[in-house]
């Protein structure tokens, strides 16, 4: 027997280190801009064949695991019940483990109580990857997210009041090139960061990607959606920064995946937030230090 994986296997940067393990297949969305998990039917795995593949990991790996990532694409759908047994068993196998991750959709984190949050926390899963794309309402429903903005706010404030780190992901070029589309996206995504600023200090996380057409998915057969272009994009990403509040403390804020033009990192937003942009800044009088089309990937 072999821990049981169904391709294709996606999983953040940064859990490049982690064990991977199924709690669910595909995802029970189906936004118009992903093509992750179109060739998967959602199911929710029984849970003794997740338990059985820690099992197999432990014969594997030994007790040196310290992260897992539970896949698919939204596995904090499942019952809070289901997760703490889980978490549960894998802390019994792995006794340096101290994270348990998943992806996570708002309305998986609403439905929770804030008790079954923290005791979900307190058994060590303990980060949520939120996929946020945009604060623009608008935008939400025609990428068919099933999400609201305050929904988006109030799951934030749901994980930093249980102390689940929150990794939110938001997606430039996602209003597609028209300017005022554009403006409208990076204001209403900016003002979403800042209502999601956790009440006391912690850190917290916001990563940017940058939209690419994948076949078969609806945005790439929606004639009237037009990529935004490079300068664009520098230009949507200069907006976010310059409606972001400069208070943001603990915000730890990358656009370091593969489909970025540019790379900016901060490990405290509210120290670095004007230096950032005049990286931006730079970018935009100097295209040549971006990223090639050719380097670009999801």
């Amino acid at each position: 027997m072999s821990i049981f994986y169904k391709e294709p296997i996606f999983r953040p940067p940064s859990e490049a280190n982690s064990l991977l393990i199924h709690a669910t297949l595909g995802c029970q969305y189906d936004c118009s801009f992903c093509g992750m998990y179109i060739s998967k039917r959602f199911q929710v795995r029984p849970v003794h064949e997740t338990l059985k593949d820690l099992d197999e990991a432990k014969k594997t790996y030994g007790e040196n695991v310290r992260r897992i990532f539970l896949m698919d694409g939204n596995a904090f759908v499942c019952h809070p019940k289901v997760l703490n047994k889980i978490a549960v068993h894998a802390q019994k196998l792995f006794p340096n483990l101290n994270r348990i991750s998943s992806y996570a959709h708002a309305s998986d984190v609403l439905r929770r109580s804030p008790k079954d949050l923290k005791t979900l926390s307190d058994n060590k899963l303990n980060m949520v990857y939120l996929g946020i794309e945009t604060g623009d309402d608008a935008l939400i429903n025609s990428i068919n997210k099933k999400s609201s903005k305050s929904e988006l706010i109030e799951a934030a404030q749901k994980l930093h009041e249980s102390d689940i780190k929150m990794s939110g992901t938001i997606m430039l070029g996602l209003a597609g090139n028209d300017p005022k589309k554009s403006f409208q996206h990076a204001k209403e995504t900016a003002d979403l960061i800042n209502k999601m600023k956790p009440k006391t200090k912690k850190p917290w996380y916001i990563s940017a990607l940058t939209t690419m057409l994948v076949p078969n998915t609806p945005l790439h057969e929606d004639s009237d959606f037009k990529l935004q272009d490079t300068m664009g994009i520098l230009q949507e990403l200069k907006t976010l920064f310059m409606f972001l509040n400069d208070d943001l403390h603990g915000l730890i804020f990358r656009s370091n995946h593969a489909s970025n033009y540019l790379n900016l990192q901060s490990n405290d937003l509210s120290k670095n937030k004007n230096e950032l942009l005049a990286q931006i800044d730079y970018a935009l009088d100097h295209p040549e230090v971006l990223k090639a089309e050719w380097m670009r990937g999801l």
